[in-house]
């Protein structure tokens, strides 16, 4: 047997590939399907997501005013609702990411003399309140909060050596 044979041929005719947007919505058997929207499944999934963001010029505005996108409101500092104490969860996911940071290059924040360890440097960084990052904490699925990670309280039980 020939290779020639076994291939599946090169042009499918039937297989048609659009790019407008006029085609977002079109199911598969070719009727457009009204108020279709395809990122409603990727919006349940992100409910109650915590997600890591990097203070930027931008986002000191966005925390400084009632933000609205895609129908997701931002609340104002004053107007937040949720603890400021940073959950187990929230602790160790922060860390992770930090250190990651870090490992890649990353800027260090804090003086890491007597620290081997990108973990160390990150959890040095949140001890020292220092750390460049913030939470998004989503209440429902279109209200969220941001927090910097300097504002909030490390989640007691946490035990820290001398070098932090």
């Amino acid at each position: 047997m020939s290779n020639n044979e076994n291939s599946e041929p090169e042009n499918d005719a039937t297989e048609e590939v659009y790019e407008d947007e006029e085609f977002e919505n079109i199911s598969n058997d070719g009727l457009v399907e009204e108020g279709a929207e395809s990122d409603e499944s990727e919006q349940e999934q992100d409910e109650g997501e915590i997600r890591p963001v990097v203070e930027t010029p931008e986002l000191v505005k966005v925390i400084d005013s009632t933000f609205e996108n895609n129908d997701l409101v931002i609340s104002k500092p004053e107007d937040r609702i949720t603890s400021n104490i940073m959950t187990i969860y929230e602790f160790s996911y922060i860390l992770a990411i930090r250190a990651r940071h870090i490992d890649d290059g990353g800027p260090v924040y804090v003086d890491i003399e007597g620290l081997t360890t990108t973990r160390a440097m990150a959890m040095r960084e949140i001890v020292q309140k220092k750390s460049p990052l913030s939470i998004m904490r989503k209440l429902s699925k279109n209200r969220a909060e941001i927090w910097a990670v300097n504002d909030l309280t490390i989640p007691s039980g946490q035990k820290f050596n001398e070098i932090y």
